[in-house]
C-alpha cells in the first residue's frame, strides 16, 4: 500500500442545467479504476451553477451515479450538486467512498 495520497482533479466544460449531458460527459473522463484514491468534480458538476431550484430534483440520481462510480473505480468520488431541503436550496459537496460511506458539507457563502 503507498503511503502517497493519488488525486485526480477534473476540470471540464459543463452542459448548461443538463444533468443526463454532465453524467454521460464524466462516465468519459473519470480515470480507471484503482489509479487514484481521490477524484474531485468541479462545482455543480451536474447544472453548472444554476439557480434553478427544479434542478435539485435530479440531484439524488447524481449521489446515486457518484456512489456506483466510486465503488466501480475503487476511488472516493466527489463534487458539489444543487440540494433541495426543508423549502430551501443548497450548494452541497458530497463525497462518496469506495465502502459505501457518504460525507456532505453544505456550502455557508453563495
Amino acid at each position: 500500500m503507498s503511503s502517497k495520497l493519488r488525486i485526480a482533479f477534473i476540470q471540464s466544460f459543463l452542459h448548461w442545467e443538463e444533468p443526463e449531458a454532465n453524467r454521460s460527459l464524466f462516465d468519459t473522463l473519470l480515470p480507471a479504476p484503482g489509479t487514484c484514491d481521490l477524484v474531485l468534480l468541479p462545482e455543480m458538476f451536474a447544472t453548472g451553477f444554476s439557480m434553478n431550484p427544479e434542478l435539485s430534483r435530479h440531484s439524488p440520481d447524481m449521489v446515486h451515479w457518484m456512489q456506483q462510480r466510486a465503488v466501480e473505480g475503487n476511488y472516493a468520488l466527489a463534487g458539489s450538486l444543487p440540494w433541495h431541503e426543508n423549502n430551501q436550496c443548497f450548494n452541497r459537496f458530497f463525497c462518496c467512498t469506495p465502502n459505501q460511506q457518504q460525507f456532505t458539507y453544505d456550502k455557508r457563502h453563495l
